[in-house]
C-alpha cells in the first residue's frame, strides 16, 4: 500500500503516553488458591500504585486533541477518527482517575460518572441479550444446579432459547477441524509456544515475539501490541499443558485476529488502525471469537456466555436492582461452574476470579465492570454481518476497525487506507 502516512506524528505522540486500563484497574488476585472463605473477598482488592498521574494523562490527551482539531492539512475523516479515539481514551483515563480518587478518599462518589464512561467506551448492556443468555443457561446447566437459580428468584426460561436465538442472525460455516481429531489431546505449553512462533513465520510476521510470563504479571495468554509480544502463562490451572482444541482456538483468536489486525494497522497509511478506532472493541472480539468458532467448528452458541451471564447477574437486571456486594454473586457463580462440571474447589476459585474481575471497588462501594460485554455482543454482530455480507470478511485483516460500518469502510477505501479485496493469506 502507498507509503504516505496520514498520522505518523500523532501516532508517535500518542505512543509516548502510558494508558493501560486493565493493568491499572484489575485487582490483585495473587494467592487466590489459599482463600478459604468468601469473607476474605474484600481483602483481595489491592490496586497497584499508579506510576503516573491520570490527571497528567488527561492533560496530555487534551493537548493532543487541541492540536488535531486545529490541523488544516489532513483529510476530514482522518481528523474525525482521531478526535473520536482521543475522546474515548479520555473516558478510559477518567475511569482510572475516579477509581484512584476513591482509593484516596473512601467517601468519594463517582459511580454515576463510571456508568457514563463505561458506556462511552464499551457500549450499553443489552437486557434482551441478557434474556438470551439466561435462556441459554437453562439449556446448558444441569437441572440440579439450575434449581439454585429458581430458589433465588432468577428465572431461567428454558422454552425461550430458540425464540431468542431466532432474533439474532447467524452465519454458518463448514467445520475445518474434525472434532474427533483433537478429542482428549493435549499440547505442552513449550510446544504451544513453538506452534505460535511457527504461525507467525508462516504469516511472514517477523518482528513479534512469543515469551513466557515468568514474572506472572498477567497469569493468562495475552497480546501486548505496543511491544509486539505474545505472553504465555508458565502454567494453566497448575498444569503445564492445554487441550489441543484450546490451542487451536488461541492461535485463531490471538494471532489470526489480534496480531494480524494490529500488524496491518502498523503497515497502513493510518497508524491509528494498529491501536484501534473508537468503538472497535466489539468488532475486534467479535472477529476473534468468530475465527475461533470457524476453526473448531463450534456454531451452537454465541461466544461470551459466562461473561454476559456474570455481568447481568451482578447488575441485578434479573431482579430489577443493582447488586453492589460481591459475596452473594460469588456463591451464585460457584453454582454456575459446578453446573458446568467443575469440581467444588475448581468452581470456587473460578467464581472468585470472576467476582474480582466483575466488581470494581470504588471507595466503600462496588461497581460492575461491563467491559466484557464486547465478546458476546461482538460475536453476534459479526455473525449477523457475515450472514448478510460474506465479502465483509475481506476487511477482517486490514486493521482494527468495525467492518460492519459501511460509511467508515467507504471512507477508508476512498483514502487508500483499506481495499475491497483481501491480499492477506491465512
Amino acid at each position: 500500500m502507498n507509503d504516505v502516512c496520514y498520522d505518523q506524528d500523532w501516532f508517535d505522540e500518542l505512543c509516548t503516553l502510558k494508558i493501560s486500563f486493565h493493568r491499572q484497574l484489575h485487582n490483585n488476585v495473587k494467592g487466590i488458591r489459599e482463600i478459604n472463605s468468601d469473607r476474605d473477598i474484600d481483602t483481595l482488592y489491592s490496586y497497584p500504585n499508579l506510576k503516573h498521574s491520570n490527571e497528567s494523562l488527561l492533560l496530555h490527551l487534551s493537548n493532543l486533541l487541541l492540536k488535531i482539531e486545529s490541523d488544516q492539512k489532513r483529510p476530514t475523516l482522518v481528523k474525525e477518527l482521531w478526535i473520536k479515539k482521543l475522546r474515548e481514551l479520555q473516558s478510559v483515563a477518567t475511569i482510572l482517575k475516579i477509581v484512584q480518587d476513591a482509593k484516596l478518599d473512601s467517601k468519594y462518589d463517582g459511580l454515576h460518572l463510571l456508568d457514563f464512561h463505561f458506556s462511552r467506551v464499551w457500549g450499553e448492556y443489552d437486557s434482551e441479550l441478557f434474556a438470551l443468555t439466561l435462556a441459554e443457561a437453562a439449556v446448558r446447566l444441569t437441572k440440579r444446579e439450575a434449581s439454585f437459580f429458581v430458589d433465588n428468584n432468577i428465572i431461567l426460561p428454558s422454552n425461550d432459547f430458540e425464540y431468542y436465538v431466532s432474533k439474532y442472525q447467524r452465519s454458518t460455516f463448514c467445520r475445518t477441524l474434525d472434532q474427533h481429531s483433537y478429542k482428549n489431546q493435549h499440547v505442552a505449553l513449550d510446544d504451544f509456544k513453538s506452534m505460535l512462533e511457527d504461525t507467525l513465520l508462516r504469516l511472514q510476521i517477523f518482528d513479534w515475539k512469543v515469551k513466557f510470563d515468568t514474572k506472572n504479571k498477567f497469569g493468562r495468554f495475552v497480546v501486548l501490541s505496543k511491544v509486539k509480544s505474545i505472553l504465555l502463562p508458565v502454567t494453566v490451572n497448575g498444569k503445564s499443558y492445554i487441550s489441543y482444541k484450546r490451542a487451536i482456538k488461541l492461535i485463531h483468536h490471538e494471532i489470526y485476529t489480534h496480531v494480524v489486525r494490529t500488524n496491518a494497522g502498523y503497515r497502513s497509511r493510518l497508524k491509528l488502525l494498529s491501536i484501534g478506532l473508537a468503538g472497535y472493541q466489539h468488532a475486534e472480539e467479535g472477529i476473534a471469537t468468530y475465527n475461533e468458532q470457524k476453526a473448531v467448528g463450534s456454531n451452537k452458541y454465541y461466544a461470551g456466555f459466562l461473561s454476559y451471564l456474570a455481568i447481568g447477574l451482578a447488575k441485578g437486571l434479573d431482579r430489577g436492582s443493582v447488586q453492589r456486594l460481591p459475596y452473594e454473586f460469588n456463591t451464585l457463580f460457584t453454582n454456575v461452574f459446578l453446573a458446568l462440571g467443575l469440581t467444588s474447589q475448581q468452581a470456587y476459585h473460578k467464581a472468585l476470579q470472576t467476582t474480582l474481575h466483575i466488581y470494581i471497588k470504588v471507595g466503600d462501594s462496588y461497581f460492575v465492570n461491563t467491559s466484557d460485554v464486547i465478546y458476546r455482543s461482538g460475536n453476534i454482530k459479526i455473525h449477523s454481518l457475515i450472514s448478510t455480507d460474506p465479502l465483509a470478511e475481506n476487511y477482517f485483516t486490514q486493521g482494527k476497525f468495525d467492518p460492519g460500518d459501511q460509511f467508515l469502510v467507504q471512507g477508508l477505501t476512498s483514502l487508500g487506507i483499506i481495499r475491497h479485496t483481501n491480499d492477506f493469506n491465512l
